[in-house]
């Protein structure tokens, strides 16, 4: 993006929203406790604020995203509580008036339907969705706040399981205004497919954005 002109003019004639891919994970911003590295995503999100662009910020919290200073450091559930709420008080709010939208949690539900068992569920439980998705609304009350994830178009089981862990969301009160459809497909997915995971989706009552 930075030195390639034939890039940037296709990017500002045909695009209006942009996502980073890496930058704003958390192992590339979160260097060690209160220490961080904003040098690509501060470019990104300047670039589109100066193009007339929208940032879709991804992902505050991903089990496959954790540094390594945090999967060694010690600490007890509430201390983990408090390391996510200043890490996505500190990204939030950095950009807050920004970016409009935010990937909040990233590929929480396993195969078999289940909340994976993975980083974030160990050291807080099964509340850290709902808390990450409070802490992002706090920092940034007007950002549209998603939950992102995989396999809707191909997998039943994950498409139900991610819809009612959303709805119960909702019912708890719970700030998510959107699901993302990652959407790895290919040509020989069936149109039935796509469309029904797109109106299953729906029926939720949330946003549905086709993610990646």
């Amino acid at each position: 993006m930075k030195d390639n002109s034939l890039y940037n003019s296709v990017l500002k004639k045909d695009v209006n929203r942009i996502t980073p891919e890496n930058s704003m994970k958390m192992k590339f911003l979160s260097m060690g406790k209160d220490n961080y590295y904003w040098d690509e995503a501060d470019f990104l999100v300047e670039y589109a604020i100066e193009n007339g662009l929208q940032v879709h910020g991804h992902t505050l919290i991903w089990d496959n995203s954790v540094p390594d200073w945090m999967k060694n450091y010690e600490t007890d559930a509430d201390g983990w509580k408090q390391i996510m709420k200043d890490y996505i008080y500190t990204v939030v709010g950095r950009w807050r008036g920004k970016i409009n939208s935010w990937d909040v949690v990233n590929e929480a539900i396993d195969d078999n339907g289940n909340i994976k068992q993975g980083f974030w569920y160990s050291k807080v439980g099964s509340d850290y969705i709902d808390l990450a998705f409070q802490y992002a609304h706090e920092a940034d009350p007007d950002a549209l706040l998603f939950y992102n994830d995989y396999g809707h178009e191909y997998s039943t089981t994950r498409l139900k399981a991610i819809n009612k862990m959303l709805s119960e969301m909702k019912g708890r009160g719970v700030p998510v205004h959107g699901t993302g459809l990652q959407m790895h497909t290919s040509l020989k997915r069936a149109k039935y497919d796509l469309r029904n995971a797109v109106i299953e989706s729906a029926k939720t009552g949330l946003l549905v954005h086709v993610s990646e």
